[in-house]
């Protein structure tokens, strides 16, 4: 009888076998949560103490009784939220509106006997750039310093980290609602991992690890500290190279005339990198320090501060082009900016940048390198959608005196699309035609775009208030300078990196995008890839290149599985004489976290997760033989 049943009847046999198992499964735990007390839960969304009405709040609870709770909620009028049946647990309230950072808050939801709410608030930011934005974004793009890198040729974790439920630069406090309905707040927030690299092949093994704590002083004072150390051991089981970062960060939300160790509105950013290539006197070393400041003056206007030391010794000794690039650099550089509504429809903003470097080359001298620039900009808003801005900036050096126009045009609508477009070139006198420009190398786009005659994009932006978003953005620069752009601002031994040089042209094209994928499933993706040629007298009389970067992560919140793969590929030549050197390539990382269940933890809000890694890629520069590299580690995070 069974083998004569139609599919229909045997697909709503397995449909009600199954539905049967899930009430049957879910039975003790519906049962447990029908004995959980409950009390309401509410809270407030603010921005600059004003209270935000419509705001869109996420709920997710685990209960008393294993039940895991889900609720979307809208702010009223007031800015006020509740939850009027909440059972007992521990509650992460996310509230996302356009135009702020996410807030988040955890808290363990009690009933007090005396039938009082659990309160929670949640405090909106603004986005922090050290650079203040336009509607077209980070447009001065010749003395711009954004803390966001330009490129999406990252390590794949911090991908990962997008994908958590708070950003990680924000403090998030951790609300205990006590049976007597006082909220104590412990602001303090921390996470920890190590991963040991345990394999390797034609290379060395890497071992990583990292600290990251934030929280709040008061109600109006943000911090955050970070330091992270990477270690490079060779087969011998001596070290080979190493690398450290830490960074202070430091903000205010203080009314006017509020005391206050920063002020109002003020953010402070500090930040040091270096890296050693080898473990003895004669070792390459790379170093970078950094200073910024961003303030609100005025509900009108805003200015920023920024400066920076980079230092390099033997680090481009190897390489198709190493004669070129100076052996032994120090370059500061300093920018500030000013902005201000001049109307409700008007703006203005000026800025100012200085760059002082020395650099050691092998051959005759070159003399000390200086460069001042200067610019303004105005811009007007047409039906608060349309904004023009127009502009020029002006730079003198040694070398030449030079002006570069720009202008720039978005809309932006109500409901997240932006569109915009944007054009600069510069226009120059030479004063010393018989000194070359020289090389340099770094990992910051803006001093890329400092090397450029010619900057033209465009792009599409997308962002509703659930967080989604989608970018696609179009470029093309015209060189005027040697540069060599390096991929990772981490590196150790591996310099991957792409060359550029005067006359070349570039264009790129990049992709972005962060979707909900489902009830239990998030996703991120971005991509870029571009092309470049060139030809001149000199050295290197002719070069092509091509080139692309992918890193795409999706987390499953029923797992708590996070998964992150990334890849690059460049395929570069340059002919000198009539040898054609080559720069090639090819790397694929992948990256797994998975959280590690432990009811305790849990229920202090703190996570425990298994972290794996796995790197593999070859390599080819110069007339060299083509090298392949494995690298896998392994470790632990732990956030609290």
């Amino acid at each position: 009888m069974a083998l004569s049943k139609s599919p229909t009847q045997r697909l709503a046999a397995v449909a009600f076998a199954a539905a049967a198992s899930a009430v049957f499964l879910a039975w003790p735990a519906a049962a447990g949560e029908n004995g959980v007390r409950r009390a309401p839960l509410s809270g407030i969304v603010r921005a600059g103490g004003v209270p935000i009405p419509g705001a869109s709040l996420v709920v997710r609870g685990v209960t008393a009784g294993g039940a895991t709770v889900v609720r979307l909620l809208k702010s009223d009028r007031d800015g006020t939220f509740v939850l009027g049946d909440a059972a007992e647990g521990l509650y992460t309230i996310l509230s996302v509106v356009p135009g702020f950072r996410p807030a988040l808050a955890r808290l363990l939801h009690r009933a007090a006997p005396d039938g009082s709410l659990s309160f929670v608030r949640l405090d909106l930011e603004s986005p922090s750039g050290i650079l203040p934005e336009s509607s077209g974004g980070p447009l001065d793009v010749w003395i711009a310093r954004a803390v966001a890198p330009g490129d999406v040729l990252r390590d794949v974790p911090a991908l990962l980290a997008a994908l958590e439920e708070g950003p990680v630069s924000a403090s998030l406090p951790v609300a205990l609602a006590e049976n007597t309905a006082r909220a104590s707040t412990i602001p303090i927030r921390a996470s920890v991992a190590s991963t040991t690299g345990f394999g390797a092949a034609g290379d060395s093994s890497l071992s990583r690890a990292s600290l990251d704590v934030s929280g709040t002083a008061g109600d109006k004072v943000r911090w955050g500290a970070s330091g992270a150390y990477a270690r490079l051991v060779a087969f011998s089981g001596e070290k080979a190279g190493d690398a450290s970062r830490v960074a202070v960060d430091l903000s205010s939300g203080f009314s006017p005339g509020s005391a206050g160790a920063v002020g109002p509105g003020q953010s402070v950013h500090v930040s040091t990198r270096q890296q050693n290539m080898a473990d003895d006197a004669n070792g390459a070393r790379f170093s970078t320090h950094s200073l910024d400041w961003n303030g609100s003056l005025s509900e009108r206007t805003q200015a920023s501060v920024s400066a920076r030391v980079v230092s390099q010794s033997r680090l481009l000794s190897a390489g198709p082009a190493a004669d070129l690039f100076a052996h032994e650099s120090n370059a500061v550089d300093v920018a500030a900016r000013y902005q201000t509504e001049l109307s409700a429809s008007t703006f203005a903003r000026v800025s100012m940048s200085y760059r002082s470097a020395s650099n050691a080359y092998v051959g005759p001298p070159t003399p000390f390198d200086r460069e001042t620039r200067a610019g303004a900009v105005a811009g007007v808003r047409f039906l608060d959608v349309v904004v023009l801005e127009g502009g020029a900036t002006g730079d003198t050096s040694a070398r030449s005196r030079g002006v570069t126009p720009e202008l720039t045009l978005a809309i932006a609508t109500r409901d997240g699309w932006k569109i915009y477009g944007f054009a600069a070139r510069r226009f120059e006198r030479s004063l010393d035609g018989e000194i070359p420009l020289p090389g340099e190398a770094g990992t910051d786009e803006a001093d890329l775009t400092r090397r450029s005659r010619a900057l033209y994009k465009g792009g599409v932006a997308w962002k509703n208030a659930d967080g989604e978003n989608v970018s696609l953005e179009a470029s093309r620069r015209e060189l005027t300078g040697t540069y060599r752009l390096l991929f990772d601002p981490d590196f150790l031994d591996r310099l991957d990196s792409l060359y550029f040089f005067p006359n070349d042209v570039a264009t790129d094209v990049a992709f972005g995008a962060s979707v909900h994928l489902g009830k239990a499933l998030d996703g991120r993706v971005m991509m870029r890839a571009g092309k470049l040629s060139g030809q001149r007298d000199g050295l290197v009389r002719a070069d092509e290149a091509a080139w692309g970067v992918a890193q795409a992560a999706v987390r499953v919140r029923s797992t708590d599985t996070s998964l992150g793969v990334g890849y690059r590929v460049v395929t570069q030549s340059l002919t000198r004489g009539s040898v054609v050197l080559r720069n090639d390539v090819a790397a694929v990382d992948v990256t797994l976290a998975q959280s590690i269940p432990v009811p305790g933890l849990r229920a202090l809000g703190s996570d425990l997760r298994a972290l794996f890694s796995l790197e593999v890629g070859k390599r080819r520069e110069g007339e060299d033989e083509e090298r392949q590299n494995r690298r896998l580690a392994g470790g632990l995070a732990m956030s609290f």
